[in-house]
């Protein structure tokens, strides 16, 4: 299960998890967003998917719940790369 605690506090900073805080003059913008999606979206993720299956029997359901998550992270580190995001654990 991922956990989301995000919200706005009263001079309309984004705070993460109780103790990121990013203003909304750093967010990066949509275009720089999809631009790295697309350069994320064009990586070939077949050996890290064959390696999990194969040496860490990963089921091919987790594979599809956790490849989409970890694309979004690759995103998110890439965008903000000044702050560290670490992926957690998921159910």
């Amino acid at each position: 299960m991922i956990k989301k605690n995000v919200y706005l506090d009263n001079s309309e900073n984004v705070v993460l998890n109780n103790n990121l805080e990013i203003s909304s003059e750093q967010f990066v913008s949509q275009a720089k967003i999809d631009e790295v999606l697309a350069v994320v979206d064009s990586l070939d993720f077949t050996p890290i998917s064959f390696k999990l299956e194969a040496e860490y029997a990963w089921s091919k359901e987790s594979l599809a719940l956790a490849l989409p998550l970890y694309k979004q992270w690759l995103v998110l580190q890439a965008c903000y790369d000044d702050y560290s995001i670490a992926p957690s654990t998921f159910d």
